[in-house]
């Protein structure tokens, strides 16, 4: 029995560890892709530019998937981006979908029936995934200002 709990417990920090070489505390390496209201953003849109003289923005990045059992209920993330949603917090949220067998045409119609105001791409390549080293859906991943990972780890429950 004990045996089998600790290889439980392996398994789970295997599953939540990154596959990449995101350091706490480096800068991300930018990125660019397509979200779903057609527009290209790149990840050093929401970072600090002395040469725009814009101030950055604390950047959520999730990776999320509408067929997951093991998800977060997408309520849950609605909440959190809807109380960060004013551009006054200072806070930016980007959800990638990135589950292998979520379609496009599927997620953009969950996107408008669960009327999901905040950033939403889907990895078709698994381009960002790889960026992020994001090894399953519910990973997320913060960037200060400046672009410095400062969190990588799931999603916790919200609390009013």
């Amino acid at each position: 029995m004990r045996v089998a709990l600790v290889a439980l417990a392996g398994l789970f920090v295997a599953a939540t560890s990154p596959r990449g070489e995101l350091e706490l505390g480096k800068e991300v390496a930018d990125v660019s892709f397509k979200a779903y209201d057609g527009k290209e953003y790149k990840l050093t849109d929401y970072r600090d530019n002395k040469e725009k003289k814009t101030d950055g923005m604390v950047t959520v990045v999730y990776f999320h998937s509408k067929n997951c059992p093991a998800q977060i209920a997408v309520d849950t993330i609605k909440k959190y981006a809807e109380a960060w949603k004013d551009p006054k917090n200072g806070v930016k949220f980007l959800a990638f979908f990135a589950y292998g067998h979520d379609k496009e045409k599927e997620i953009k119609d969950y996107i408008e029936e669960h009327k999901l105001s905040y950033t939403c791409a889907w990895d078709t390549e698994k381009k960002l995934r790889d960026h992020f080293g994001a090894k399953q859906v519910n990973t997320t991943f913060v960037l200060d200002k400046t672009g410095k990972l400062i969190y990588r780890g799931g999603f916790l429950k919200f609390k009013k």
